[in-house]
């Protein structure tokens, strides 16, 4: 594998798509715990700039932006996918989803505050961070999008990110939800700031593409993919025994020559929902519905006693030995 530090600009200035697995969750980071301190952060390191571009001066832009600390966003493991030479280049999103989709989300977000308030050079650089050249996406206007989702959130995914799309009809997604925050914030702050509008958002602009740093890290061939998605699952909001158990029965499907899109159709999409992820309570447990369910349905196949701190592990152990079109011909 091959690390490197990358700030938005590196990472996303060229024709690329960020591909978000079947495998992975849905999008599930809420305001309190990342969008907020995520947006204070960005916010602190642009006035951090503008306290620096005072210093040295607005003709000394180059200057300013070296004497200011760049904010870590955290880590991203990617895995290169083969493509041909008239293609979009396309890495798949192994870990670190939430992050670069929360970080497009934002990128995105500036953009259509920036363009509705006549900011056109600011807006149109920006675009450049979130949408391919329209020459390269032929008939598919998805292949747009720098980042794309997996399928539970695709849809509301399209909306946000489209200016002047509606996106009533997806009020309860997490990215829809995570696209109006920072609207909300980064709109108060270009208003509500002593400094011009225009300087507020050279500083915003700047943070964005070049003040943040991402550990990008780059899988080679011999490299697992899945065990390091498990492996690394820590970070961040930590993945339950139902993300464990999709991203293992998934990647089986593949590795056996099987259809990932047709085995998450038929038996995860009914499960991919904020439904089964709200939580209930199980004598002093609180658990995903999920979880609770995917419990009980191992302790019937199994006919033994499953406990709660074992769910993953017990699938893991019942299909080993079964073909993984058995075992999803048992959930079905």
């Amino acid at each position: 594998m091959k690390a490197d530090i990358l700030t938005p600009k590196q990472l996303f200035q060229r024709d690329i798509r960020y591909m978000i697995p079947l495998f992975q969750r849905p999008y599930v980071w809420n305001q309190e715990d990342q969008w907020e301190p995520l947006w204070e952060d960005v916010r602190a390191t642009s006035e951090r700039f503008l306290e620096a571009l005072a210093k040295f001066g607005p003709e000394r832009m180059a200057e300013a932006e070296r004497a200011v600390a760049p904010h870590f966003l955290g880590a991203v493991v990617l895995q290169q996918q083969a493509t041909s030479t008239l293609e979009i280049e396309q890495r798949y999103v192994i870990d670190g989803q939430q992050r670069l989709t929360t970080l497009q989300i934002l990128l995105d977000a500036a953009q259509e505050v920036c363009e509705g308030m006549g900011l056109v050079g600011e807006a149109k650089r920006l675009s450049k961070l979130v949408l391919n050249d329209e020459d390269l996406t032929g008939s598919n206007p998805d292949q747009g999008f720098k980042v794309w989702p997996t399928m539970s959130d695709q849809d509301p995914f399209r909306a946000a990110m489209t200016n002047g799309q509606g996106t009533d009809e997806f009020a309860d997604s997490a990215i829809v939800q995570a696209h109006d925050y920072f609207q909300l914030q980064i709109e108060e702050w270009l208003r509500g700031g002593v400094e011009e509008t225009s300087l507020l958002s050279r500083a915003l602009e700047t943070t964005l593409a070049g003040l943040l740093n991402l550990v990008v890290i780059d899988l080679e061939g011999s490299d697992d993919a899945h065990v390091i998605f498990e492996t690394l699952n820590a970070r961040g909001t930590p993945l339950i025994d139902s993300d464990l158990i999709k991203n293992y029965f998934l990647y089986h499907v593949q590795q056996d020559g099987g259809s990932q899109k047709e085995q998450y159709e038929r038996v995860w999409k009914p499960l991919d929902d904020r439904w089964w992820r709200a939580e209930v309570r199980q004598g002093r447990l609180v658990r995903p519905k999920l979880d609770v369910y995917l419990n009980y349905w191992l302790t019937m196949r199994t006919r033994s006693e499953v406990t709660a701190s074992r769910v993953f592990d017990a699938f893991r152990d019942y299909a080993k030995d079964r073909a993984i079109g058995d075992v999803g011909r048992d959930m079905s």
